[in-house]
């Protein structure tokens, strides 16, 4: 028997709650050491459930359920895709008297390399 029959698919719903829950928590709240800083296992996860729990994070608690039902491998790109429509967005906003700001935008709003077209 496989054992990731069971495990969760990652549908572009589920990437949809996650991004949805990273657009009120945009550093992940309950979920930043799994999603934000990358410590994908069990007993991360297992933090996060309690800890979203202990500050009345239900979404948080839910979400934390649904990452410890997917492999480590998808706990890792989960977040990046949910992520992906904000900064996609964000990119967008770059565009200033039809010049465009090119790079990559990191989280606190630098660009990895900047350069104008």
């Amino acid at each position: 028997m496989n054992p990731n029959l069971d495990r969760i698919q990652i549908t572009p719903e589920l990437v949809d709650r996650f991004a949805a829950y990273y657009e009120l928590n945009p550093t992940w709240g309950s979920l930043h050491i799994v999603l934000d800083d990358g410590n994908i296992e069990n007993g991360h996860v297992e933090f996060c459930v309690q800890d979203a729990l202990a500050h009345g994070d239900i979404e948080g608690a839910l979400l934390a359920e649904i990452l410890l039902a997917m492999t480590k491998s998808q706990r890792g790109r989960i977040g990046k895709k949910a992520e992906k429509p904000h900064w996609d967005r964000y990119r967008q906003e770059q565009v200033i008297n039809n010049r465009v700001k090119i790079g990559t935008p990191m989280k606190d709003g630098w660009y990895v390399t900047e350069q104008w077209r």
